[in-house]
């Protein structure tokens, strides 16, 4: 659990870090004070937020194989973790237009 915290909130924060600075995966945006604290103009939420999603994501995507409390073989090496950032980028998608506009984040 301690690797998989570490890989979300780094990658979570580095990219979000590199955009806000450069344009760069994400485009040039701007957080309000609206989401709380920040670091370095990052929101402290945010960066938590992927981490839950992350793992939410992970547990959605280990049922859906029917790999519960089993190691994680073959394909599914690869499918697993497919599925689980699917479902992330699904949901970021979803949250961004009202991130946006309706909540001026």
């Amino acid at each position: 659990m301690l690797i998989f915290a570490t890989s979300c909130l780094s990658v979570a924060g580095a990219s979000e870090s590199l955009s806000l600075r450069t344009g760069f995966p994400f485009g040039h945006y701007y957080f309000t004070d609206v989401m709380g604290p920040k670091i370095l103009g990052l929101p402290v939420l945010l960066v938590l937020a992927y981490l839950g999603i992350g793992y939410c994501s992970w547990v959605v995507a280990v049922f859906i194989f029917g790999e519960k409390g089993k190691a994680i073989r073959g394909l599914k090496i690869v499918a697993v973790p497919a599925v689980a950032s699917f479902m992330m980028v699904a949901w970021d998608l979803s949250m961004e237009p009202d991130w946006a506009t309706v909540d001026n984040v």
